[in-house]
């Protein structure tokens, strides 16, 4: 995997995929004090957003590239370095306005853990809903398509070339003082990386238990100055946005976090299922 660091807790990503972004963007929230923001206010969505934007426009470098490349550009978007670059940039006032990609559907997580604190964190995905709607006879599953994700024009970083390979989804796992503590992941394309953070940040900067972090509203923000707020947070906050000069859009499509965190105090697992995948959670025995 690779590693990084927030707030004192390590952060553990797989690469060739999106885990890069979720360590630059934790990164660069590190250089900010959120509670000072406030959680939720205009103040605080609108800087979200354009760290979600700044993360986006450096991970769409990796996409199809070869995996030699993708190595060598993931570990510079993880150094505290560009983490810096992104948070004085933002400090000074620019709007971070880059293009961003398509949202897909057709992907499922499962994170879950035993008394020992083993964990699995796990994403599958087919791309987009029913996936490329072709199944071999006598195996039962369907392709992904996400040969749609490549350029089909030719002499681009993205084009269709043999041997290329795009990364999965970012299953994470945080690490205080070298033991597990959260394990978190989710289904939900582009919204994966945003809300995951928003998860995070919400237990490690506000103080939530992990069921709280993965419920509370969210925003998601990758192109333009798109700004994606889900119903439950006020008009007021959206036309605050928009005066800041935010494009803001209301939707209800957020990834579904699935999360587990070891509580400090007394060791107990503690769940995080999202109520926007029905909330399921299950214990054995």
């Amino acid at each position: 995997p690779l590693w990084g660091r927030y707030r004192g807790l390590e952060v553990a990503s797989p690469p060739f995929s999106s885990g890069p972004q979720i360590i630059e963007m934790l990164q660069v929230l590190e250089h900010f004090d959120l509670r000072e923001l406030g959680l939720n206010t205009p103040e605080y969505i609108d800087t979200f957003a354009r760290i979600q934007r700044a993360t986006f426009a450096d991970t769409v470098r990796t996409k199809g590239v070869r995996r030699e490349e993708a190595q060598l550009l993931e570990e510079k978007l993880i150094r505290p370095e560009r983490a810096l670059y992104w948070a004085e940039r933002i400090k000074a006032g620019d709007r971070v306005v880059v293009q961003g990609g398509a949202v897909d559907s057709g992907t499922t997580h499962l994170t879950c853990m035993d008394g020992e604190h083993n964990i699995v964190s796990f994403t599958h995905s087919i791309g987009s809903l029913a996936g490329s709607g072709v199944v071999t006879p006598g195996l039962g599953f369907l392709y992904n398509n996400f040969l749609g994700h490549f350029n089909p024009l030719p002499g681009h970083p993205d084009s269709i070339v043999a041997g290329k390979q795009l990364g999965g989804g970012p299953p994470t796992i945080l690490f205080k003082r070298g033991e597990p503590y959260i394990a978190i992941g989710a289904p939900g394309g582009s919204r994966i990386m945003t809300a995951m953070v928003q998860s995070i940040v919400n237990v490690v900067d506000h103080g939530m238990d992990m069921g709280e972090a993965v419920t509370e509203p969210r925003l998601h923000s990758e192109e333009e100055q798109l700004v994606y707020l889900e119903p439950a947070l006020p008009e007021s906050t959206a036309q605050a946005l928009r005066d800041m000069g935010n494009d803001v859009h209301r939707s209800s499509y957020q990834a579904r976090v699935q999360a587990i965190r070891v509580r400090s105090d007394t060791g107990e697992l503690e769940a995080g299922p999202d109520p926007r995948g029905g909330a399921g959670v299950g214990q054995y025995p």
